[in-house]
């Protein structure tokens, strides 16, 4: 046994072809998790929000959506866009077991920086998320090309197709890994400067942003995309998060439901946007937002543990390697600076935090420097996976608690008739895989669709062309969180509800509302 596990430790195969079948095992996880943007991105792309595959989702590049539009309408049951994050994610760790094998020779060292890419492929597994899948992939892209760019061959061509499928599916992840491997292997690292790639890497970025504001500026979107882009510009404001987080907005203020992303027909205008954002540009410099930033910081931080515990490992094993030399020093210290200048300037959440620290790895293995010895490399190693393990473990607890929460909605809406509902407290998470691709969404989404073609076409499912003719619709929440705001939202703008009838389950809680009809 003990001879069967040295040998899967020096084959470097064995990693590569392990990292795979375990990718391929977590795509067939019954729960995995998602974010709210990622689902709809899915829904839009499948059709199972609009009714057809859309070709467009503001994010992701539209030749990409293009491709998922396609292959959903030529075979409408097979989910595209997840196969998609899957095998990215398989072949940047498998592209990543071949940069390790070529730059390290120690095997305890190989297992160390195998299993970190490996676990944090396997928790992007569990939480798939485009900016993050986007910007692994750049970050092993960019690692295989570092050494095998001087003269074309497959690992040029396996680095190149991986750097840009990240750039088509979340350009800005893409460049933010861009921008560490410029500071921490090009600057940091004589050896692996390489201007040729360099410009390539430009090129790539400048075809792949100016198609896209190209393909925009002639598109059906126009007038969507400058509201949406105004939106963002508030909603999104580090000041204003604030603002909603320490509920400073009454609920007479036109911010209030705004602040819920209750924005669809919104009697704010696209010129109110501008004017709030230069207010809230205003207050950026005030002691009380400088000293926010960091509390925004600690709050991402520390919920979320798995990110916090790798960037931590990954400055730890910085530290110990780079502990006599001081330019590594002074160009962490630039990049950090930078970080937390972002971090004022934008509100960032987990994931792009973590893509901050993940340009860290380039030093530490493109530098063959010994500073670990190998029993402490060993215990490094354990220690990581047994925690891996708690953090599954973690998971499969919390999808216990998603599975209850869907047999009491399956409950609740099993006899409603084909009218619209809206979840409030509710995350869209947990119907991650619940709805299959041909599936019809019965939600009414709201966020960053809001006044888009997008939500006009899902409106007419319903058979009304906006929320001011919905005249029956339910509303399900967690009744633990007793406000709900879109009841309240719908009757300012559309006039009086009357509750009509209301249902319980362990935890959720089902209001159906019917429009008052003045004679």
């Amino acid at each position: 046994m003990n001879s069967l596990f040295k040998d899967f430790l020096i084959s470097n195969n064995s990693w590569r072809w392990f990292g795979l079948l375990l990718v391929f095992l977590f795509y067939f996880l019954p729960w995995r998790f998602q974010v709210n943007d990622d689902l709809i991105m899915m829904w839009l792309v499948s059709g199972s929000y609009t009714g057809e595959p859309e070709t467009y989702t503001v994010f992701i590049h539209p030749l990409l959506t293009w491709f998922f539009a396609f292959f959903y309408q030529l075979i409408p049951f097979v989910s595209w866009y997840s196969i998609f994050i899957f095998s990215l994610l398989g072949i940047s760790y498998a592209i990543g077991t071949i940069s390790i094998d070529s730059y390290l020779k120690n095997t305890s060292k190989k297992a160390l920086y195998k299993s970190i890419l490996l676990i944090i492929t396997l928790h992007f597994c569990i939480f798939p998320q485009f900016t993050l899948v986007a910007g692994w992939a750049a970050f092993h892209a960019f690692f295989i090309l570092s050494f095998s760019f001087k003269e074309f061959n497959r690992n040029t061509f396996l680095g190149l197709l991986l750097l840009l499928f990240g750039a088509l599916f979340r350009l800005e992840a893409t460049i933010l890994i861009f921008l560490g491997f410029l500071a921490f292997s090009f600057y940091l690292h004589e050896g692996h400067k390489n201007w040729k790639l360099i410009g390539c890497v430009i090129l790539i970025f400048v075809l792949m942003y100016g198609s896209q504001k190209i393909w925009e500026q002639q598109s059906i979107h126009q007038e969507y995309l400058k509201f949406n882009q105004a939106r963002h510009e508030v909603i999104d404001h580090p000041v204003f998060y604030q603002m909603y987080v320490n509920k400073e907005f009454p609920k007479d203020s036109k911010w209030f439901y705004f602040s819920f992303w209750l924005i669809e027909e919104s009697t704010v205008s696209i010129e109110e946007l501008y004017e709030y954002k230069e207010d809230l540009n205003a207050q950026y410099l005030e002691g009380i937002q400088i000293k926010n930033s960091f509390f925004r910081l600690y709050d991402v931080l520390s919920k979320e543990l798995f990110k916090s515990f790798f960037i931590s490992l990954l400055l730890i094993l910085y530290f110990l390697k780079f502990r006599r030399e001081s330019k590594p020093k002074i160009i962490l210290a630039a990049w950090l600076i930078f970080f937390l200048v972002f971090n004022h300037f934008f509100h960032i959440r987990g994931r792009v935090v973590f893509l901050f620290f993940i340009p860290l790895i380039f030093p530490l293995i493109q530098n063959r420097k010994e500073y670990l010895s190998t029993n402490l490399i060993r215990i490094t190693s354990a220690i990581i996976w047994i925690l891996f393990i708690a953090h599954f473990g973690n998971f499969l607890r919390e999808a216990k608690k998603r599975r209850n929460y869907i047999l009491q909605y399956e409950s609740l809406v099993s006899d409603l008739p084909a009218q619209p509902i809206k979840l409030e407290g509710i995350p869209l998470e947990y119907f991650s895989k619940y709805f299959h691709p041909t599936s019809n969404i019965p939600f009414l989404l709201d966020g960053w669709m809001a006044n888009s073609i997008f939500q006009k076409k899902a409106y007419k499912k319903w058979n009304f062309n906006s929320l001011k003719e919905i005249n029956h619709y339910y509303l399900i929440g967690l009744k633990n969180e007793p406000t709900f705001n879109f009841a309240d939202y719908l009757s300012s703008e559309n006039g009086e509800y009357k509750l009509i009838n209301e249902r319980e389950t362990e935890d959720l809680i089902l209001f159906e509302y019917k429009k008052q009809i003045i004679p």
